[in-house]
């Protein structure tokens, strides 16, 4: 169905993909914030006109979406303090007053690749990657049409953890004091059940972070207090997080599909590649001071494998999550030169088998931006 739409609108995707690749690998670090904010600008005209079919996450999230949409200003936040996820009923509810239900997924693609971009033109910066590497860096998460797919349809799982990986990279990665992160962590938290979660692990994470005994038992403390009186005021977003989880593992009818599932392993086998080429490098000085990000971003490309015979949903958005943080990551091998080039060529390889498989019957080939 729409075979000739989605054809020409998957085309002209890939075509940008290639083309904005190409040019960042030959424009110069100062100006290359330019080239994406251009390719940033297209991703946005291409969410505005996405046309969703009746089965797009977006349809049905539209439906949903009309039980707040239309209600007055002075009971959408009461409302929203009801639902299951607040940050995401005042993001559609103020969006849609726009006059364009539209704008609400033009809007997170704006925001959440607006965050991977961050991550990747500051990593180009931070490991001066260089040429065609730098084309290679935007390829590694683009081939991955699933993440585009469900930032303008799905929108709130993976617009969370855009947030959350933006302010991880920020923190671990730049070294960044975490305050000013708390109001995005809350926004984050507060869009759906997974993303709570996955900022859920990160408050833990601080805990490991400590170097010092007594900070980490200080630390624990006021985390479990605030644990305590989050589950008390907060419980249906806390308790409801768990039962959506415990939903999807027991759930035995749970959507799924084998063409993501396969391109969601290869993804897990990558990324887990780039975290043991890492480990083998360990030791160099260069690669030591980004520990503590090395260890977060592995702990959710093991926990989408964990998830891989367990539940479609969880381990297809934690490797999602996994891949994003994953650039950083790939950033400090490619100018490595303690790094084998084979082993170069074997992630690049990954790349173009994901990018072939996404766009041939991954969940993008469900794009289209017009009808016939």
């Amino acid at each position: 169905m729409f075979i000739i739409e989605r054809m020409i609108s998957l085309a002209v995707f890939a075509l940008a993909i290639f083309v904005f690749s190409f040019i960042l690998s030959k424009t110069d670090i100062s100006k290359q914030k330019i080239v994406l904010g251009l390719y940033l600008a297209v991703l946005c005209v291409f969410a505005f006109i996405y046309k969703p079919y009746s089965t797009a996450d977006l349809f049905r999230l539209r439906i949903y979406m009309e039980e707040w949409i239309d209600l007055p200003l002075n009971q959408i936040f009461s409302f929203s303090l009801s639902h299951q996820s607040p940050s995401w009923v005042l993001f559609s509810y103020f969006l849609n007053k726009l006059g364009n239900i539209n704008f609400i997924q033009t809007a997170s693609c704006l925001w959440g690749f607006g965050n991977i971009f961050y991550i990747i033109d500051h990593s180009i910066k931070k490991q001066n990657v260089e040429g065609y590497n730098k084309g290679y860096l935007l390829f590694f998460v683009m081939s991955v049409g699933a993440i585009y797919l469900q930032l303008i349809s799905g929108i709130r799982t993976i617009l969370g953890f855009s947030i959350l990986a933006f302010c991880v990279f920020r923190e671990l990665y730049e070294n960044k004091k975490i305050y000013w992160h708390i109001p995005l962590y809350i926004f984050s938290a507060l869009l759906h059940p997974a993303a709570l979660i996955a900022c859920g692990i990160r408050l833990l994470y601080l805990i490991f972070q400590q170097k010092s005994k007594y900070k980490r038992i200080a630390l624990f403390t006021v985390i479990l207090v605030g644990i305590c009186v989050f589950s008390f005021y907060g419980s249906n977003y806390f308790f409801g997080a768990l039962l959506k989880a415990i939903s999807y593992i027991k759930d035995e009818n749970e959507y799924s599909y084998i063409w993501e599932i396969i391109i969601g392993v290869i993804e897990c086998i990558r990324n887990l590649f780039i975290l043991y080429i890492l480990f083998r490098l360990r030791k160099q000085d260069s690669i030591s001071e980004y520990k503590h990000f090395y260890i977060f971003s592995l702990i959710f490309v093991v926990i989408g494998i964990i998830f891989v015979p367990l539940s479609y949903a969880i381990f297809r958005r934690f490797t999602l999550l996994g891949t994003m943080l994953c650039i950083g990551l790939l950033a400090l091998i490619l100018q490595n030169e303690n790094v084998n080039k084979k082993s170069i060529i074997a992630v690049n390889s990954a790349n173009v088998l994901i990018f072939l498989l996404s766009f041939a019957r991954g969940d993008i080939c469900g794009y289209k931006f017009f009808v016939l």
